[in-house]
């Protein structure tokens, strides 16, 4: 797991403590699918929106209204997902929303 990851509810950081228990080694093992899908929905968002990539615009990182940058291109990119599905649909074997009901939630 990344540690780009925190300890949240919905979603955790790989344990590395030595030695895993039982539950340690289920999480880590359950939790890496939701880790992919979260990293291709990342790298989805930065093809489509390259601007909004941290490693390659440090700029962005600097402006005051980066946050509204990169909430308006996840808001996008979850709207072209709507229309043309993606790589997390197929591998989790559900259809993305139609459109109209996305932008209704």
């Amino acid at each position: 797991g990344d540690r780009i990851f925190l300890v949240l509810n919905h979603i955790l950081r790989a344990h590395d403590a030595e030695p895993l228990t039982p539950l340690m080694i289920a999480e880590n093992n359950g939790m890496t699918k939701t880790r992919i899908g979260v990293e291709w929905r990342y790298g989805v968002t930065v093809n489509l929106f390259p601007f909004v990539d941290h490693k390659r615009n440090v700029k962005l990182l600097q402006h005051p209204l980066h946050k509204m940058y990169f909430f308006v291109a996840i808001l996008l990119r979850n709207a072209h997902i709507c229309l043309y599905e993606g790589l997390a649909a197929a591998y989790f074997d559900c259809a993305a929303p139609e459109l109209e009901n996305y932008f209704q939630m």
